[in-house]
């Protein structure tokens, strides 16, 4: 037997490391990113134009004006809150994001104008009804087809973020809306006692899910080029008692959900216009993003939701031929002189082409790209 040589304790382990890692110290910066992505596998460090989910997909709100105040349509792989207070169109605006991600593609989320009718498949969402408050005719009316898409009820928040969670790995839906987070409720505080102290426990695992779903999203951005679903979380106004000073509401359910979010939409009061016989036939919704990261906040957006059934429109259907007139002419897209000309669609008057605008979904969708295209940039909604 040789004789023993001492070596210093974590010497041995300090010498592989070193031999495992010898990496020179002047790498340029294309061998340095190739290094990375070698090390910890797949493609961590590239320039951006070589990162395909860098090049965010949208999906229409179902309006014109919102639309064109959040950026072009709903991002995906994003998550957005929606808060305001009671009766001011949270609930619509989620339900007609669920009408309208139907008409986008599950693998490539472009709208189907855009895919093969024989590859087309049309995106799906879940709605995760935590309240437990979900009006089946009401979302028929704004023509969702409950056949097609799926309602989650959880019995308490654990499950519902569980859900969400699972649902996100496995890229099953385009649209994921939770409804809402200030009714989630943890399973400790269903099975404790009122006397129990569960002060922001909810809080507390709210933030936790928000940093999980934010990181899920990423992940699926990384995996597939179509990327992960919009998750659309709603949320009511509460107000901050002994507050004298300011707005007094604040958004319950945890801070954290305002850091996730991409996009903040704040819903005011709604205006409510009474017909001769006090039945409610129109009301105004609007709101302004007070948070978007995907485009200028601070924009405001108005709009007309019908109550009734009329000659020219039915209930649940929003005002847009109007605000895309109007929006059209501004930006130079319909011109006005002897003749009324759109592209290749010219009338005598104004009047004629709100007309045919209003009986052709096709002129409402062409018209609708160009102003999106103009205002917010190339988007393929």
């Amino acid at each position: 037997m040789g004789p023993l040589l001492f070596v210093p304790h974590g010497t041995a382990i300090s010498m592989a490391k070193a031999a495992k890692e010898e990496v020179p110290a002047d790498l340029s910066v294309e061998d340095w990113s190739k290094y990375i992505n070698d090390k910890y596998g797949g493609q961590l460090v590239s320039k951006p134009q070589e990162f395909d989910t860098l090049k965010m997909r949208r999906f229409s709100s179902g309006s014109i004006d919102v639309d064109c105040a959040i950026g072009g349509g709903w991002p995906l792989s994003r998550i957005v809150l929606i808060a305001g207070d009671e009766s001011t169109g949270k609930t619509f605006w989620a339900l007609k994001a669920m009408n309208s991600i139907e008409n986008y593609d599950h693998l490539t989320h472009l709208h189907k104008d855009f895919v093969k009718p024989e590859a087309f498949q049309r995106g799906r969402a879940m709605f995760v009804d935590v309240e437990g408050t979900f009006d089946e005719d009401w979302a028929k009316k704004l023509r969702v087809d409950l056949e097609w898409h799926y309602i989650a009820r959880p019995e308490h928040q654990q499950q519902a973020i569980d859900i969400v969670s699972d649902s996100i790995k496995r890229n099953l839906f385009d649209l994921i809306i939770l409804d809402s987070v200030a009714a989630m409720c943890p399973m400790e505080e269903q099975d404790a006692s009122a006397e129990d102290n569960t002060v922001a426990l909810a809080a507390r695992k709210n933030n936790q899910a928000f940093r999980k779903w934010g990181a899920d999203l990423n992940l699926m951005s990384q995996r597939t080029k179509s990327g992960g679903p919009c998750i659309i979380l709603l949320n009511q106004m509460r107000i901050s008692i002994g507050f004298t000073m300011g707005d007094p509401r604040f958004i319950p359910g945890g801070q954290m959900q305002k850091f996730a979010a991409s996009i903040i939409v704040l819903t005011r009061a709604a205006e409510y216009d009474d017909t001769k016989t006090s039945a409610l036939s129109q009301v105004k919704l609007k709101g302004t993003t007070k948070k978007n990261k995907t485009y200028p906040p601070r924009q405001n957006y108005e709009t007309t939701l019908y109550l009734a059934d009329t000659k020219e429109v039915a209930v649940g259907q929003l005002e847009n031929v109007s605000p895309l007139m109007k929006r059209g002419k501004d930006l130079g897209l319909i011109q006005i002189g002897k003749q009324v000309t759109f592209g290749k669609t010219v009338t005598n008057t104004q009047g004629e082409f709100k007309a045919l605008l209003a009986s052709s979904a096709a002129l409402q969708r062409q018209l609708w790209r160009s102003i999106i295209n103009v205002t917010c940039g190339d988007c393929s909604i």
